[in-house]
């Protein structure tokens, strides 16, 4: 998983052990489950709200 090794985790899997441990779910299951979901930016682009 190249984001843990991103991350400085030596071994992918235990960037996945931890993510599932915090998350409750793979880092893949997370990245389908935020795939399914509509997106909300719209949502937020009336707000005022500026990104720094």
């Amino acid at each position: 998983m190249p984001g843990g090794l991103a991350l400085g985790f030596e071994y992918p899997q235990h960037f996945s052990r931890l993510f599932k441990k915090m998350e409750g779910c793979t880092p893949s299951e997370y990245i389908a489950s935020r795939n399914r979901r509509p997106d909300h930016r719209a949502d937020n682009a009336n707000t005022g709200a500026t990104a720094d």
